[in-house]
């Protein structure tokens, strides 16, 4: 029983190389390993440690099915805001760039590219696309990470990503079901309440019909409450009346994996880890995923074990879970060897890559009505501030504009010597220093994440001191509310430096084609 438990687990690896505790559950039948950007640090050790994970399976134990398939190892890689790998794979546009283009070829291409330098890295499991629809609100969990608001076209390129991720060899996870659009929270902080009616809820599960029949291999659940479909309270990850929504309705019958049974929406039900692993797979979930199980991971195993043992309700879950789980496994082609790609082919790969995503950027990026967008005109000998609030932090926790700030002057200074990056410790507080570093410039950049009153007053007082001000927004459309409706509002939707790189010819007038108008929607509570 520990090693068929064992099997249904993937757990986050806690460095940039196999630990003891994690080597020996792993050759103990542990079903595969979760990576983060903590576990990237470069192209060869990341090879190295999904070389050593595929290892263990020299010392599984025979008398277990399945113990020599290959082991699952997953990523997130989605693009955009979620990017682990650093340079050694193409930073992509996030996926509302690509539903922005519209585009379900440009969607299959990006999503055989990701698969491709990922596969030659050693990881076979994108935890990926996601198939939740954006939310119209200002407030919105996911940001730029879903493609688009309308279902027809989130289900599309979805499932365009299903079949290019296929195409490279590499499975897919559609998350986070039933739709997680409409959450305000974070479930990394609290458990997100989803109020969905029956319409809603039609046109929710819509996109995830598209995934069942694009092929997808593993469908997760969300870590938010569904109080008027589902039971109560309770996480979808935690709940089986989401599960048979997603078995009778939508007519999933592969795997179904949690959420991070250690973010805080579950965790909330419930401290201790076995406990919320036990009640997933009573739910219907057939594969664990645990981030961080601690300094002792195989206790989480052993403590389910015992209530296996103690349960035959729980001991037919797991022995039915198994058996999926090993029938996911199967479909995982042999790791390839490392070292039999040339640095040429490589080198190679990561070409096209770039050249795609400076091909998804042009054709997303867009002007935010109802002002027409002009091109920049500035003096050779005049200065161009690019205006940088140190407070733009987005949902995550981190700051995209100032980590990615650098490459937009790399290019804004492609066109333009003459460049000063203005970094202003607040929006409201430092308007003197944005005041005086724009003081006799005929135009300045302003780069934004998140509107609001003092965003709206940092751009009013800029706009009096020069001709042409600019703001580039890098987030999603719908949150750019409390702008002045006269200013031109460049939308890039992210930080990628593809992103960027498109911003700044645009900017300067280089791209022929124009740029796509956006309306400027109105705040609005979902």
């Amino acid at each position: 029983m520990r090693e068929m438990i064992a099997g249904l687990m993937v757990l986050g690896v806690p460095g940039i190389a196999l630990d003891e505790g994690m080597r020996g559950l792993l050759s103990a039948g542990l079903a595969g390993a979760y990576l983060g950007g903590h576990n990237i640090h470069s192209r060869a050790q990341l090879t190295t440690l999904t070389t050593a994970i595929q290892q263990t399976r020299q010392q599984s134990a025979a008398n277990v099915p399945g113990s020599a398939l290959p082991k699952l190892i997953l990523v997130e890689h989605e693009g955009g805001t979620v990017h682990h790998f650093g340079t050694i794979a193409t930073h992509f546009p996030p996926p509302m760039a690509l539903g922005a283009t519209n585009s379900e070829e440009l969607a299959r291409q990006v999503a055989e590219q990701m698969a491709a330098e990922v596969a030659r890295l050693g990881v076979n499991c994108i935890v990926g696309p996601l198939f939740d629809r954006t939310s119209p609100s200002p407030r919105s969990s996911l940001g730029t990470r879903t493609f688009a608001a309308e279902p027809r076209t989130v289900g599309r390129l979805g499932a365009a990503m299903i079949r290019g991720y296929r195409e490279a060899g590499v499975l897919s996870v559609a998350k986070h079901f039933p739709g997680l659009g409409r959450a305000h929270d974070e479930a990394h902080v609290a458990t997100p309440t989803v109020l969905v009616d029956a319409a809603a809820l039609a046109e929710d599960l819509d996109p995830f019909r598209d995934a069942v029949a694009a092929g997808v291999d593993v469908m997760m659940t969300a870590h938010a409450a569904y109080p008027t479909i589902g039971s109560g309270h309770l996480p979808a990850t935690l709940d089986p009346r989401i599960t048979r929504l997603l078995r009778e309705d939508v007519g999933f019958s592969g795997p179904v994996m949690t959420s991070d049974l250690t973010l805080t929406a579950v965790k909330r039900t419930g401290s201790y880890v076995a406990q919320l692993a036990r009640r997933a797979l009573l739910a219907g979930a057939q594969l664990l995923l645990i981030s961080d199980a601690g300094r002792h991971p195989e206790e989480i195993v052993d403590t389910l074990a015992r209530m296996a043992e103690a349960d035959e309700t729980l001991a037919a879950a797991v022995k039915a879970a198994h058996q999926i789980v090993v029938g996911l496994r199967e479909r995982l082609a042999e790791p390839r060897s490392a070292e039999a790609e040339s640095a040429e082919a490589t080198q190679a790969l990561g070409r096209r890559g770039e050249e795609l995503a400076r091909v998804v950027a042009l054709q997303s990026i867009a002007v935010l009505g109802p002002t027409a967008f002009r091109p920049l005109q500035v003096a050779a000998d005049d200065w161009l501030p690019v205006v940088l609030p140190q407070s733009q932090r987005n949902r995550f926790g981190n700051d995209p504009i100032r980590g990615h700030v650098g490459w937009f002057a790399e290019f804004i200074l492609e066109y333009h010597s003459k460049l000063r990056v203005v970094n202003v410790g607040g929006l409201v507080s430092h308007l003197d220093r944005a005041r005086e570093a724009t003081e006799g410039c005929s135009a300045a950049i302003v780069l934004l994440w998140a509107s609001g009153p003092s965003a709206e007053r940092l751009c009013r007082e800029l706009a009096a001191k020069v001709r042409q001000l600019y703001v580039l927004w890098l987030g999603r459309p719908q949150d750019a509310v409390d702008l002045p409706p006269w200013l031109p509002v460049l939308c890039t939707y992210g930080t990628s430096r593809a992103s960027l790189w498109a911003a700044a010819r645009v900017l300067f007038g280089l791209e022929s084609s124009g740029v796509r108008e956006l309306p400027r929607l109105p705040s609005e509570e979902a």
